[in-house]
């Protein structure tokens, strides 16, 4: 609910975002043992792989441009995937995923304009399984590396009926809401095997 009633401000989150030609980016917004926020850059027909989510949540908002993700179904056998789903989310779409529900793919449908989505993943997962749809044949991976930003976006207090207007706020929601608590003693980081 949080996520699909937040506006982030673009001035915000564009220091976070980093596009590359050969593959969409995980760029590192927000790190902890229960919680992952990362802003995912995707140049034109950019796509991931077929993964799961290694029995984490995952919720994603669109921030910019089109996504499209496309769900599957697991066979029997834990390796075979058939398509069930797919569905594009314009900017300001929210969805959600975790392997009871299948796994997924997605997709930036535009040949001319990138796509920029915001991933929080609760609990914090550092390998996946991803999916070779035409060879049925998985395989564990390491996620690829998040490229770090420095953090003075964590707030110490945060009061239950505040409205967030910011993408500081929204992170110091998430760590109350999984930690118990918010935390300003983030240093920079750079995540690799994540």
């Amino acid at each position: 609910q949080i996520l699909s009633k937040m506006i982030f401000n673009p001035e915000e989150w564009r220091l976070y975002s980093r596009f590359e030609d050969e593959r969409y980016t995980r760029n590192l917004i927000g790190y902890d043992e229960k919680f992952t926020i990362l802003l995912l850059c995707w140049s034109p027909d950019q796509k991931s792989p077929i993964h799961d989510h290694s029995g984490s949540n995952c919720w994603v908002k669109i921030l910019e441009g089109e996504l499209e993700e496309t769900l599957y179904d697991i066979g029997e056998d834990e390796v075979t995937v058939t398509e069930k789903s797919s569905t594009i989310y314009p900017t300001g779409g929210v969805t959600y995923i975790n392997d009871s529900m299948g796994v997924h793919k997605m997709f930036n449908p535009s040949s001319t304009k990138g796509c920029i989505s915001l991933h929080v993943y609760s609990p914090a997962y550092h390998n996946c399984y991803i999916f070779d749809k035409e060879n049925k044949v998985k395989k564990n991976v390491s996620i690829s590396v998040a490229y770090g930003t420095k953090y003075p976006f964590m707030t110490k207090s945060l009061l239950s009926n505040e409205k967030c207007k910011t993408l500081n706020c929204f992170v110091s929601k998430l760590e109350s809401l999984f930690c118990g608590q918010s935390n300003n003693n983030f240093e920079d980081k750079k995540i690799t095997n994540f």
